[in-house]
């Protein structure tokens, strides 16, 4: 603390306007591939995510869906990602959001 440490001439000034510009640019088509890989991995159809027949109360047979709940939200050079549940984002979103990012040196 207390100590001066010259920036090294690399990226973008904080609170630049250009950050957020790159930071989109960047991550355009994150958002399409998060959903891919979802659709892939849950086998989403159009109606949602298939869990299994339900016997209802008045005892019929239903085929029961819930849906996936993905939403991806970016605002500036920010970015959240919300999902059906934690192990949807730990084992599926999470993985594709790591390897996009790796791809373009990040």
């Amino acid at each position: 603390m207390g100590k001066y440490e010259p920036s090294l001439g690399k990226g973008t000034p904080q609170g630049g306007i250009i950050s957020p510009t790159l930071a989109n640019l960047t991550l355009n088509g994150l958002e399409s591939e998060v959903e891919q890989a979802v659709n892939r991995a849950y086998r989403v159809g159009k109606r949602g995510i298939y869990i299994g027949k339900i016997k209802g109360p008045d005892g019929k047979v239903k085929y029961e869906r819930v849906l996936t709940n993905l939403f991806t939200v970016r605002f500036g050079d920010d970015v959240v990602i919300l999902g059906r549940s934690r192990r949807m984002i730990e084992e599926t979103i999470k993985p594709c959001v790591v390897n996009f990012l790796s791809k373009r040196g990040l």
